[in-house]
């Protein structure tokens, strides 16, 4: 018998992060270089290869997570502007290597030309064509169904450092989610903790912020609370309705390993072996940090030739070579990945293998040189292959039918698994300090209520700082022992500021010249909210009100709704599209769904709210709006019109006239009943009811008008399916609409 094995999928998932470096009290900074070698090396490569991609018309999916600190420094005008000068110096210093190599070496000679060629393309893309902007070009990239775009928390904060300190964790994530909202127009639905860092009950605070998916390790899955059946090649679902996607160990070893991986390879570049340290001094200093400390410059004329071979025996590095090499490598990397993917098919039985392979993004291109070409020849090669496609968790996510519940083990993607590189006899002491100014943050959030404008400033101030203190990257550089000093310096300053602040607020005297300066130099998160720290005390208030009465659950202006169906049935993504509709509408709203057991036709439910004022609140709906039933068989469990009141709607989906709904439903408000199913295999030829039922939750509600969720149908559909299935879609809610009947 000859067993088919199904195409499997490739998450090529990079994380993008640097710490906030911002020195705007000078005029060149070293450790600011970090995010000008990034820019260079990494970021700007990746958008010329999917240009490259693109312009070719050969599809890619890939999935980018930008941490706040990065996407605040990237729209930072001083770091612009300096970034700008780094450039054109640079192409300066490739200019002087043309003229000395062409009399020295031909091959070098041709190095220097190609790498002012590059950063001639660098400049074009970073000031002229995204006008130093190259968040757009991802956002770009994002809207045309390429990439997926995903953020990290706030400052990187090493989460389970501060698993008793719920605020924290509160504001490392809702400043991640507002700062994500703030470039990209959305909230984000998916996060790469911090250093891939997990603790049991984390996945209920970003549940909290409608975050659908996270990453970890692979030892995450390996120590979950319940084994995953199917290992790391699917998603699991945590009991707070988060999915999480796991590390595959081959493909890290393949690519990441500094053994084995291919970025070891002799062909390939030299990432030691600089001009920045091998040029005389007179030569190289208006290229370097003025206090004259060598640095790398991204002019490397070497390649690895043997690792055992010192770096004065290195041979001249060869472009033709490399890329020969990356050619190799490539479809060494496929060949591998087809040959897991079909021998993992025979396993996973009826379940799509799923291939998750996480990295640094700063390994394509600032370490790795030939990086980004790896990916480009990866999209390329793998082409109409009949074993793999590339995809994203979003995609993924939609196609999930059945997904185990259960908790992660706890987790890091650092050397050991865990937190030894965050906490040992390096780093320990910062701890004990950054603890102390996050609980007395908590404290004056709870002290003033009704702040003056200036001490509202102080506060949201101190906040910033607590955030900057607890970076991760602080205790990292400690342990590895690369820049300590300044390391060191960060953590001691941003606990100094707070320091200062808090002095300001015990003595109600505030020094406006000192908190001017803090909010100049740590100018991050201008939307920040002090009075995140003070929710748990907030909580108990409201609670305490809510039992006297003296508030309601909701405000007035919240529209909720319910969808009752068994899963695989399509409700979740009917709840998305309705809420992506509704934002498009100029609405703020949520979906989120809830799984009963994991088994493909258990009964599920999913919620929407939708509001002229932003949702505040998470937690499932009791007592709804409208009831959408897509399954009519469910309507003689009692949780389906469970806190329907009468005055509100029951929408069901079957052939079956109200007054026999009403019968199995007892349900005695308003009813209406549409054949969604039916008429979806007419017009779209597959029984799928979800427009359907929205062209007739629409016509029963006016909840959002008609023509934005046509509009909704080709923005979403077009990009993936022929004009006559948009056209078909369009057909399926104009008829939902027009045919539901609504009883009186």
């Amino acid at each position: 018998m000859i067993i088919r094995s199904k195409k499997g999928k490739i998450l090529f998932v990079l994380h993008a992060h640097l710490p906030y470096v911002h020195h705007p009290d000078y005029e060149n900074f070293m450790e600011e270089r970090w995010l000008f070698e990034a820019l260079t090396e990494t970021y700007i490569p990746l958008i010329k290869i999917f240009k490259s991609l693109e312009k070719d018309k050969i599809p890619f999916k890939l999935t980018i997570s930008f941490s706040p600190t990065l996407m605040e420094m990237l729209n930072l005008n001083d770091l612009r502007e300096k970034y700008h000068k780094y450039l054109l110096n640079l192409i300066e210093l490739t200019e002087k290597e043309i003229i000395r190599t062409k009399a020295e070496d031909h091959k070098t000679y041709h190095l220097a030309e190609h790498y002012r060629q590059e950063l001639i393309e660098d400049l074009d893309i970073f000031y002229e064509e995204y006008n130093q902007n190259i968040l757009k070009a991802f956002k770009e990239f994002k809207d045309k169904g390429y990439i997926e775009v995903i953020t990290s928390n706030g400052t990187h904060g090493y989460l389970p450092f501060y698993r008793d300190y719920p605020e924290a964790i509160r504001a490392q994530i809702k400043s991640a989610v507002l700062t994500f909202k703030k470039y990209f127009g959305e909230y984000p639905i998916g996060m790469w903790l911090a250093e891939c860092a997990y603790f049991k009950g984390l996945d209920k605070y970003l549940s909290d912020e409608d975050i659908r998916y996270f990453f970890l390790d692979t030892h995450g899955f390996t120590y979950a609370d319940s084994k995953p059946r199917y290992g790391v090649y699917r998603p699991i679902i945590t009991p707070n309705n988060v999915f999480v996607f796991a590390r595959d160990p081959e493909s890290s070893e393949q690519i990441w390993s500094s053994e084995v991986g291919y970025p070891g390879d002799s062909r390939y570049r030299e990432f030691y072996r600089d001009i920045g340290y091998d040029r005389e001094d007179d030569y190289i200093k208006p290229h370097i940090d003025p206090s004259g400390t060598r640095c790398n410059t991204g002019i490397k004329y070497y390649r690895i030739t043997d690792k055992s071979l010192s770096l004065d025996k290195k041979e001249i590095y060869d472009l033709r070579e490399a890329r020969n090499a990356v050619k190799e490598h490539v479809k060494d990397f496929l060949c591998k990945k087809t040959s897991q993917i079909r021998k993992l098919s025979a396993i996973l039985d009826e379940e799509e293998t799923i291939i998750v392979a996480p990295f640094d993004a700063e390994l394509f291109g600032h370490w790795w040189y030939e990086g980004p070409k790896f990916l480009e020849e990866l999209f390329r090669q793998s082409y109409g292959s009949k074993y793999l496609d590339f995809s994203v968790p979003s995609e993924i996510l939609q196609t999930v039918k059945k997904v185990q519940i259960t908790y992660p083990g706890e987790t890091s993607w650092g050397a050991g698994g865990y937190h030894d590189v965050w906490l040992n006899e390096k780093n320990d002491w910062i701890y004990k300090h950054i603890h102390e100014i996050t609980e007395r943050m908590k404290e004056k959030a709870n002290i003033f209520k009704c702040p003056s404008s200036l001490q509202k400033r102080v506060l949201n101030q101190m906040m910033r700082e607590v955030l900057l203190a607890q970076a991760s990257d602080w205790p990292f550089i400690m342990t590895t022992g690369t820049t300590v000093e300044y390391a060191k310096n960060r953590v001691k300053c941003h606990i100094n500021r707070f320091l200062d602040l808090d002095k300001m607020l015990e003595k109600r005297q505030v020094n406006e010249e000192s908190l001017s300066f803090y909010e100049w130099i740590d100018d991050i998160f201008k939307n920040i909210d002090y009075t995140i720290f003070s929710s748990v005390q907030n909580k108990l208030i409201y609670l305490k009100l809510l039992h006297e009465g003296r508030i309601r659950t909701l405000p007035e202006k919240y529209f909720e709704i319910r969808w009752h169906a068994r899963a695989g049935q399509g409700a979740k993504s009917a709840s998305q599209f309705l809420t992506e509709a509704a934002e498009e509408a100029g609405k703020y709203s949520s979906s989120f769904p809830e799984y009963g057991a994991e088994r493909s036709g258990a009964p599920m439910k999913a919620f929407n709210r939708i509001a002229d004022v932003p949702i505040r609140i998470k937690s499932n709906i009791e007592t709804p709006d409208v009831v959408v039933v897509i399954d009519d068989t469910l309507l003689k469990n009692p949780e389906v019109t469970s806190g329907l009141a009468e005055d509100k709607l029951l929408l069901v989906n079957t052939s079956r006239s109200i007054e026999e709904v009403r019968k199995l439903s007892g349900y005695k408000g308003r009813i209406g009943v549409i054949p969604a199913t039916e008429i979806a295999l007419e017009e779209i030829k597959r029984g799928i009811p979800n427009t359907v039922m929205i062209g007739a939750l629409i016509r029963a509600t006016d909840i959002v008008p008609l023509d934005a969720v046509k509009e909704k149908i080709k923005a979403a559909f077009s990009k993936k399916f022929s004009d006559e299935v948009v056209r078909a879609n369009i057909r399926a809610l104009e008829r939902g609409y027009q045919e539901v009947k609504l009883s009186e």
